[in-house]
């Protein structure tokens, strides 16, 4: 049986309708906002295309547009940033040393998220940096340590924060 949103009606926004609009409205950061938005799906239709290379250079695009751009005041922060779509594509790519390059640069902005963490923790241990890994692994445990959760990776991070 498939799951209620698989059957839902697919909602598409016109990027450049949208842009248009806030442009019209003089809402400069939100226009920027929406050329990202529409960058980083672009890269991603690349990736699926199987067009690696052209995806991440995309992503690395976006993400410098993104790091460029400061925090709006009553916006919270990115849910997934750029940088770290950028980390988890060359993480699936097993270009290690980068994705961990790129995960510590979220962390950097952004600490504490559950997500960069467990990607950088598994980027340390695909380059072989097992000091590191079992760093991040510590600092995953810490985040799910009142999780009730059987995520994969907290459950790695705690077999390999243990040893």
């Amino acid at each position: 049986i498939p799951a209620p949103w698989m059957s839902a009606p697919v909602v598409t926004v016109d990027d450049a309708a949208l842009r248009d609009a806030a442009k019209e409205l003089r809402l400069g950061y939100w226009v920027e906002q929406i050329d990202i938005q529409a960058a980083l799906l672009g890269a991603l239709a690349l990736c699926a295309e199987g067009k690696s290379a052209a995806c991440i250079e995309g992503l690395k695009a976006a993400a410098m547009r993104e790091d460029a751009t400061e925090k709006h005041a009553v916006k919270p922060g990115q849910l997934v940033p750029a940088r770290e779509l950028l980390a988890e594509m060359l993480l699936t790519q097993n270009k290690f040393a980068y994705a961990l390059r790129e995960y510590e640069a979220v962390m950097a902005k952004e600490p504490n998220r559950y997500r960069t963490l467990a990607g950088a923790m598994a980027a340390a241990r695909g380059a072989g940096d097992s000091a590191k890994a079992r760093a991040m692994a510590v600092e995953v445990v810490k985040l799910g340590s009142d999780a009730d959760s059987q995520r994969a990776t907290l459950q790695q991070a705690k077999q390999l924060a243990g040893g």
